[in-house]
């Protein structure tokens, strides 16, 4: 396999395993409240990150 880090191998793996990721959201659709509450969480933990990032970054200088 010619994959250096990041190759068509991965990038191929990567869409392969969204596909199924996609495949289980649209099997299990009946749950949405489910669905926002991660959403809703993994948007938080971003601006969780972000606001850290920012205040580490405001520490710095």
């Amino acid at each position: 396999m010619n994959d250096n880090g990041i190759g068509p191998d991965r990038a191929l793996e990567t869409q392969l395993v969204w596909q199924k990721f996609q495949g289980f959201g649209r099997k299990y659709r009946r749950p949405s409240r489910l669905n926002n509450a991660l959403t809703f969480g993994l948007a938080l933990t971003m601006m969780m990150g972000l606001i850290l990032l920012g205040v580490h970054w405001a520490g710095r200088i």
